[in-house]
């Protein structure tokens, strides 16, 4: 219950047909694409918690990192023509950063990301922004504020216990009308 929303929130875009798209496209300014152009979501500090591509549907949606504090190797792009024995281009052993992962934020159609806690110049909190718009958000437990561990760990749906839990928002933002 507590923890489901990065799983949760990803459902979503699959839920988007043609026509919901289309609905969608008017409360934000992105521009309906062509037949064959996809929506880029974006993902930073929250890249860990992206459940699968099988999540977004690849005819409409393509999965892109922006930058973030996260100073490690991210995953790479998944090529048919290596299957899943060979190794993509841009791997190191080392798990250091790999900056061709990464794209530009103002090249998003959609951002994913949990909207509170600390914000930095590389993670912003896009809910404070005029430049993002929430379209869909799914309460998330905070565990960093939610200092009762029994609390974290079991749903007890007791008053004493639930007065200590602290959520955040996991959103999916789009780009807002200027």
């Amino acid at each position: 219950m507590y923890y489901g929303a990065p799983l949760s929130i990803y459902h979503h875009f699959s839920s988007f047909s043609s026509e919901g798209t289309n609905v969608l496209l008017n409360s934000t300014a992105l521009i309906p694409k062509l037949e064959n152009e996809r929506y880029r979501v974006c993902v930073g500090k929250e890249w860990y918690r992206y459940p699968s591509s099988f999540f977004l549907p690849t005819d409409t949606f393509e999965f892109s990192f922006v930058e973030s504090e996260f100073r490690g190797q991210l995953p790479s792009k998944f090529l048919p023509e290596l299957g899943t024995s060979g190794i993509p281009p841009n791997m190191n052993a080392m798990n250091e950063e790999e900056p061709s992962r990464y794209v530009a934020v103002d090249t998003c159609d959609f951002m994913v990301d949990v909207s509170g806690g600390p914000a930095t110049a590389l993670e912003p909190n896009f809910a404070l922004s005029q430049d993002w718009k929430a379209i869909e958000c799914i309460p998330f437990l905070d565990s960093v504020r939610t200092t009762n561990s029994i609390a974290r760990a079991f749903y007890i749906p007791h008053p004493v216990i639930l007065q200590h839990l602290r959520f955040n928002q996991y959103c999916i933002f789009a780009r807002s009308r200027q």
